[in-house]
C-alpha cells in the first residue's frame, strides 16, 4: 500500500500527500488524480467542500493548538481524517434534506 500522509496546517486546512480516493456524499468518485496534494477545508466555510478554497484567512478561523486527548477516547481507533470526512458527508446530508 503507497503511503498516504495527513497534516493540519496551522489555521488551515489538512493536506493530504499520495494517493487517496475521495467521494462525495452521493457516493459519486471526485477525480484527485491530477493532484498530488489535495487541501481538505477545515473550518467549515470553503465553497468547494471538502476541498479548502482558502476562506479560512478570510474569516479568522482559528484551529485548536494541539489534538485534544479526549477525542482518541471518544472515537476509539478511528482515524481522525475519517471522523473529519464523516462529519463533513453528515453535515452536507443534512443541508440537502432543508
Amino acid at each position: 500500500m503507497a503511503d498516504v500522509t495527513i497534516r493540519p496546517k496551522p489555521n488551515g486546512p489538512y493536506l493530504i500527500e499520495g494517493p487517496v480516493e475521495i467521494y462525495d456524499t452521493a457516493g459519486n468518485k471526485i477525480p484527485t488524480d491530477d493532484r498530488p496534494k489535495i487541501a481538505l477545508c477545515r473550518c467549515g466555510a470553503s465553497s468547494n467542500k471538502p476541498f479548502c478554497d482558502g476562506t479560512h484567512s478570510k474569516i479568522g478561523f482559528q484551529a485548536a493548538e494541539s489534538i485534544n486527548p479526549d477525542s482518541r477516547i471518544r472515537y476509539g481507533s478511528i482515524h481522525a481524517a475519517q471522523v473529519y470526512l464523516r462529519c463533513i458527508s453528515n453535515r452536507a446530508a443534512r443541508r440537502a434534506s432543508v
